[in-house]
């Protein structure tokens, strides 16, 4: 697995759903600092619930670029109920938006933390979130998630922090 395109990567920057620095391209495009920047998530099933389309979509792209399989739903409840109906295990980590319509974020986490299955427990949320205050911050991991990444998500960060879940 080679890893992201850099064309695709800085063209989803550009739309500030996601973000790279100019060093991070520098070190993308030396010889092998794709798989160094961002390794490989083959074998990761991502579910990714976010209500913005082009956001879902953009993503998808990035991860599925590195290898992940990804299940996308568009608002929390959507998201719960996908969790719900899937096998035990199907998920290595769910990318979890915060502000949406009909269920936020925090009340999914919430809602995936209290089913009665084993690995709704242990399932690593991460809150993606254009708010990034450290109100923002303690609120999502009191509603049950394991980390919290601004947006614009920093494409790097996304992938390492993805790779330490494996």
């Amino acid at each position: 697995m080679e890893g992201p395109d850099i064309k695709e990567v800085l063209e989803c920057s550009e739309t500030e759903v996601l973000s790279i620095e100019p060093d991070e391209v520098r070190e993308i495009l030396e010889e092998g600092g794709e798989r160094k920047a961002y390794g490989d998530l083959f074998g990761m099933n991502i579910l990714v619930v976010e209500d913005n389309e082009i956001n879902r979509e953009i993503v998808k792209l990035v991860l599925e670029k590195a290898g992940a399989s990804v299940t996308l739903a568009g608002n929390g409840r959507i998201g719960t109920e996908a969790f719900a109906a899937s096998e035990r295990d199907a998920f290595d980590c769910v990318l979890m938006d915060l502000s949406m319509p009909v269920m936020s974020g925090f009340e999914a986490a919430r809602a995936i933390r209290g089913m009665k299955r084993a690995d709704a427990g242990t399932v690593p949320i991460i809150a993606l979130s254009s708010d990034s205050s450290e109100e923002d911050v303690q609120k999502a991991l009191g509603s049950g998630m394991n980390e919290h990444l601004a947006k614009p998500v920093d494409i790097v960060k996304l992938y390492r922090t993805l790779r330490s879940l494996k």
